[in-house]
């Protein structure tokens, strides 16, 4: 934690003062990560694989990779954690790749953790890039899943429609389930016609969760995710980060539009040492479409 977060404001401070004084600590914390370790006896024997996943998930998406990845990887500790807003982890108002490239930080020195291999999908994707840039040293190798840096002020198709979904997830009314009804299955009514293709709407309904108020709500702050769309959109090439000059792959699944041609020099620029793997009939949920295609790509880079 750094020194502004452990001191206190002065007593002398008027009520306003304070208000921003509080606000701005807030704002400058860190978060800690919820986490899960696989293997944890081997934690610092060898580089762990930490795994980061992407928007609406939590760190449970991987669990089938992870357990394949446990044969292929024996002697390597997994890491997943929930981001930001995200699954079991603490919810906040900002989200941008720095705060969300810090909380990454903070959970390796946790864990005392000097050097890893990163992997993120998507939104998680874009972090691991950001820590790999800023802090090379921490990561052994880089896996990127089906995202690229992205381009300033432009925003895909694919990147609008996820944001639909969270549009979508906002205006649910939970108030209004009916009693004695399924929960999930009513928001999947709300959802059906913003989120035509059933098996997202399946990944979306993973974030109904139970409040210990005993109310129904979403997982995931869906109002932070949608005030910081603009945040999330693109990595940012305007940070003065030099090249990440060690190996990193990009793997991506070949019937999704994530990563095309146009994004490859970028991607070469930050990272002239990656590979670029296209897993075939994947989406962009390549570690959902292939479990086992992905963790033996994974497997095979690390190891």
């Amino acid at each position: 934690m750094d020194y502004i977060t452990r001191i206190h404001p002065p007593r002398h401070l008027n009520g306003l003062l304070c208000s921003y004084w509080k606000n701005y600590r807030q704002h400058s914390k860190n978060l800690s990560l919820s986490h899960n370790i696989v293997r944890k006896a081997n934690l610092h024997k060898s580089p762990p694989l930490l795994m980061m996943h992407g928007l609406l998930g939590n760190k449970r998406n991987f669990n089938l990779v992870n357990r394949l990845m446990q044969k292929s990887l024996p002697n390597t500790a997994i890491i997943t954690c929930d981001l930001r807003n995200h699954g079991d982890s603490p919810h906040s108002d900002v989200m941008d790749y720095s705060s969300m490239r810090d909380d990454t930080l903070e959970l390796l020195h946790f864990l005392g953790i000097g050097e890893c291999y990163l992997l993120g999908h998507s939104l998680g994707g874009r972090i691991a890039m950001s820590v790999a840039l800023a802090e090379p040293e921490k990561v052994k190798k880089l896996i990127v899943v089906d995202v690229s840096p992205g381009v300033k002020g432009e925003e895909r198709s694919v990147s609008k429609g996820a944001f639909e979904y969270v549009k979508a997830m906002d205006r649910v009314n939970f108030d209004k389930i009916p009693p004695r009804s399924s929960p999930k299955g009513y928001v999947d009514k709300q959802l059906m016609s913003a989120v035509r293709d059933k098996s997202v709407r399946d990944f979306v309904l993973t974030n109904v969760v139970r409040k210990s108020s005993g109310a129904y709500g979403w997982r995931v702050n869906v109002e932070a995710i949608l005030s910081n769309r603009e945040n999330i959109s693109y990595l940012g090439g305007d940070h003065g980060f030099q090249p990440y000059q060690r190996d990193a792959l990009f793997l991506t699944g070949e019937k999704s539009d994530y990563v095309t041609a146009s994004d490859i020099p970028e991607i070469k620029r930050l990272f002239p040492n990656s590979a670029i793997k296209s897993l075939p009939n994947c989406g962009h949920w390549v570690h959902a479409d292939d479990p086992n295609a992905f963790a033996a790509a994974v497997s095979k880079f690390v190891s």
